[in-house]
């Protein structure tokens, strides 16, 4: 049986470019139909969901017996036994100083915790030293001269005054603030909530209205291919659904967001896959996702954003991307650790009708706000649902050019590789990358992220050896790493699966972008019985060059024979021998980089020992025990 070249959904209908309350936007048929229903389907009184005020005591008093606020509880005891966070002008100038993003954001969602948590805990208990510790975060908010973070203030221009711009956390802050003060209203000081109210318009709803009405200049992420379209969108979706009393105003909002929303589904490939990588999808899809729940219950069914082709083909992803136990591929930005978030994957299953809807409802995080989104869905399927597209063994992706292998009953690899491009978002420069793991255990990896830094997001972030090619599984010519940018786009010749054997094949050339390379392919072979993993490097060069190509592991390499390594992970162990066109050395080297999850990462350099014209070096890899 062959299985492959077949992508997991077809594209979605494009138009012309439009002009659009004031923004110019590519014109999206389904987004425009959804977008025109908003009037006639949205409801009339503000919303935000099944939560209750605090003067709703009985409903409140029921949802203490749940499991999930008695831990919310004790959250809110830890939080009141330290200090306030405050996160001081001089924290959020120090991005600006020398780069550093991660003191100023810990302490600033350690403050929105102070918020939400306490917010919760507060119409939980009826306890006032939840009232007093909330009306003391929410000062710490107002009296803040930006919302947004250091890192998306250039020049720090929100901070002086001089501008104002909404970006990811101010606007998913407006809509959890705008929850809490619908929920709490009436329990604390009414000046406090009357500001409160006020400068989640002035920050984000009217600057939001105005860039829709062409009054001020928009912000990137309005027409962004990326998260920071749907994550905005939500975020300033939530808070209009949730406080702005004007009707004509909320579904001005409302619908300019539906149309918009389809900027970061464009941001997909046509067959579902994140270029961002998981984490992102996660991320960024999730707010989709979140967004369509907004929409779609906020107009009580009517306006479902699943109607389009790319947020179903998404949605596809969670389960495609994913190689066996649980484990993800590390690609583009992702955390080694990240898995698919069920909860999101049964929002998802809610909105094509593959889950009934019913059930109790689920609290996201702990914390206030999520409650008043979360639908109550069951993890049961319907009869008729839509099912789950894809080969149980087989994962392709021809947009990103990755491949996903699952093992089968009795078998024990599993592994993923990628092609696509180094001019993605969040791009790593991996054309060529892959994992092979045994058992579930990672054995050759991709590193994934590094801690974000001023320079992860600037002209410098190719120095990181975790995001440039040194820190991946690829070959060096001439000395050389791989570039990024456009014009990178390997071409995947073959990617498919005959009779229990498993070929990929691509052409890496663009990815140097060297003349004197006239051809650098690689071809990744799985065979599932016996169980054997080969990758081929093959070159053909114009001149002789320097060769070598690459090992990345999470352990150290262990030299057991001249032609051949060992890797050892958890118990698991992987054979790995190496045959060449010539006589080769081996290099080994630690990566040493701020990885999020302190993992260390070896890279084992396999390099000719002299400059060749055609150039060959081939691993093959065996279960070891």
């Amino acid at each position: 049986m062959k299985r492959g070249w077949c992508c997991l959904l077809t594209g979605w209908l494009m138009g012309a470019v439009s002009l659009v309350s004031g923004v110019e936007m590519t014109a999206d048929a389904v987004t425009e139909q959804l977008a025109a229903r908003i009037p006639e389907t949205l409801q009339r009184e503000c919303w935000f969901g099944d939560q209750r005020p605090f003067s709703d005591r009985t409903w409140w008093a029921e949802q203490a017996k749940r499991p999930e606020a008695v831990k919310l509880i004790a959250a809110a005891e830890k939080l009141l036994a330290s200090p306030l966070p405050v996160p001081t002008d001089d924290l959020y100038l120090e991005f600006s100083r020398n780069g550093n993003r991660s003191r100023y954001q810990n302490v600033r969602i350690n403050l929105e915790k102070n918020v939400t948590v306490v917010a919760a805990a507060w119409c939980l208990t009826g306890d006032p030293r939840y009232r007093d510790r909330l009306e003391a975060a929410l000062r710490v908010f107002l009296a803040a001269k930006s919302w947004v973070l250091p890192a998306h203030d250039r020049g720090n221009r929100i901070w002086k005054g001089e501008t104002i711009s909404i970006d990811l956390v101010s606007a998913l802050l407006s809509w959890r603030l705008a929850v809490v003060s619908r929920t709490v209203e009436g329990t604390l000081d009414p000046a406090l909530i009357q500001d409160l109210n006020r400068q989640i318009r002035a920050r984000v709803l009217t600057p939001f209205l105005e860039m829709l009405e062409g009054k001020r200049k928009a912000d990137s992420w309005l027409t962004a291919r990326t998260n920071w379209n749907a994550v905005c969108l939500a975020g300033v979706t939530g808070a209009a659904l949730a406080l702005e009393s004007d009707f004509d105003v909320r579904a001005r909002i409302v619908a300019g967001a539906v149309r918009l929303i389809a900027y970061s589904l464009q941001g997909f490939g046509a067959d579902g896959y994140c270029f961002e990588g998981v984490g992102y999808w996660n991320y960024g899809y999730g707010h989709n996702l979140r967004f369509a729940l907004l929409v779609y219950r906020a107009t009580d069914g009517s306006v479902n954003l699943m109607e389009h082709p790319a947020m179903r083909a998404a949605g596809r992803y969670g389960e495609a991307i994913q190689m066996s136990g649980g484990v993800v591929p590390a690609f583009a930005d992702c955390g080694l650790n990240t898995r698919v978030s069920e909860v999101l994957c049964s929002w998802r299953d809610f909105l094509t009708g593959s889950t009934a809807g019913d059930g109790e409802p689920f609290w996201m995080d702990g914390q206030l706000p999520m409650v008043a989104l979360t639908p109550v869905v069951r993890s049961v399927r319907v009869e008729g649902g839509e099912g789950k597209d894809g080969d149980p063994a087989f994962s392709w992706f021809p947009s990103g050019g990755v491949a996903v292998l699952r093992p089968a009953a009795g078998e024990r690899f599993a592994a993923a590789i990628k092609g696509g491009s180094n001019h993605e978002p969040h791009n790593h420069n991996d054309v060529g990358s892959y994992v092979v793991m045994i058992d579930n255990v990672p054995m050759l990896f991709d590193p994934g992220s590094e801690v974000y830094t001023r320079r992860t997001f600037s002209k410098d972030r190719y120095q990181s050896g975790l995001l440039n090619s040194f820190g991946h599984p690829v070959p060096v010519v001439d000395g050389k790493l791989q570039r990024d940018g456009r014009g990178t786009d390997c071409r995947t010749s073959e990617a498919e699966e005959e009779d229990g054997v498993f070929r990929w094949r691509t052409e890496l050339q663009p990815a140097y972008g060297d003349p004197c390379i006239r051809s650098l392919e690689r071809l990744f072979t799985l065979e599932r019985r016996p169980e054997r993993i080969v990758v081929c490097d093959r070159g053909k060069f114009s001149r002789a060059l320097s060769f070598e190509t690459a090992l990345i592991a999470p352990v150290e390499f262990q030299k057991i024979a001249s032609d051949t390594v060992e890797v050892r992970n958890s118990g698991k162990v992987l054979h790995i021998k190496i045959t060449a066109s010539g006589p080769f050395e081996l290099i080994p080297t630690e990566i040493k980089e701020d990885s999020p999850t302190r993992q260390r990462v070896f890279r084992l350099g396999i390099r000719l020992l002299k400059p060749a014209k055609n150039p060959e070096i081939r691993t093959e890899f065996l279960v070891g025990n």
